[in-house]
């Protein structure tokens, strides 16, 4: 019986001693950049962005749908029928959302998000101005969707690049524009409105996507919108 003993004491042991190797054992450098990027994520989203289309959706319906509620921006899509809204979260706020409803709309796609200025102070560049609440006027206004496509990138590299083209997008600030994170979404995506001549964008987006390995890396869609 003590032999027994001694055999099943001696492979627990060796059972802690490799855990604890595995335990001592450096984390590789994408895992601690997964845990990074977790440990350093808001503990809540601060917006709802809602994307909506209907083919007998009217703005008078979508205004209605949100009567009352505490909406930072309400765009249509110019000759379609589709429509963004952002609408802030605050605690206590996600229960009234039960009752929302929006008549009419063949699809309703909501996704949580964050400011870009708070998203660019996640990856340690600063310096974007926050023009949060401000209103945006309807003269060349526009919508894009901004996503990284990845492809052939480690995390490293996807992190790096995250710097890079945060950086090159503080030229923002000689611009009217409001950006906001599409949490929880992989590929990242970043919806901006902004305010920019139609001869620029395509200048500017081409420009951007050169920190990102050139226009094959970054998916632009940009389509005008007016306020509703």
């Amino acid at each position: 019986m003590a032999v027994y003993s001694s055999v099943w004491l001696a492979m627990v042991a060796l059972v802690v001693t490799c855990v604890r190797a595995e335990l001592s054992t450096a984390m590789p450098e994408e895992e601690a950049l997964v845990l990074d990027v977790i440990k350093d994520a808001p503990k809540e989203a601060v917006y709802f962005l809602f994307d909506i289309k209907g083919t007998q959706l009217t703005s008078d319906n979508v205004n209605k749908a949100f009567e009352g509620r505490p909406v930072i921006y309400k765009v249509k899509v110019v000759g379609t029928q589709r429509y963004f809204v952002v609408l802030e979260s605050k605690p206590g706020d996600r229960a009234a959302l039960k009752d929302l409803v929006i008549p009419q709309a063949t699809h309703v796609e909501v996704f949580t998000a964050e400011h870009a200025s708070d998203f660019f102070l996640y990856q340690g560049v600063s310096g974007l101005q926050d023009n949060e609440f401000v209103r945006l006027d309807d003269e060349n206004l526009f919508i894009t969707e901004f996503t990284m496509r990845e492809e052939g990138m480690n995390l490293t590299m996807i992190k790096d690049n995250f710097k890079e083209i945060l950086r090159s997008a503080l030229v923002a600030n000689f611009f009217d524009i409001r950006g906001f994170h599409l949490t929880g979404c992989l590929p990242f995506k970043l919806i901006v409105f902004i305010r920019l001549s139609p001869f620029r964008i395509d200048r500017a987006y081409l420009e951007m996507s050169s920190f990102v390995g050139g226009p094959y890396q970054l998916e632009v869609k940009t389509r005008p919108i007016v306020n509703i």
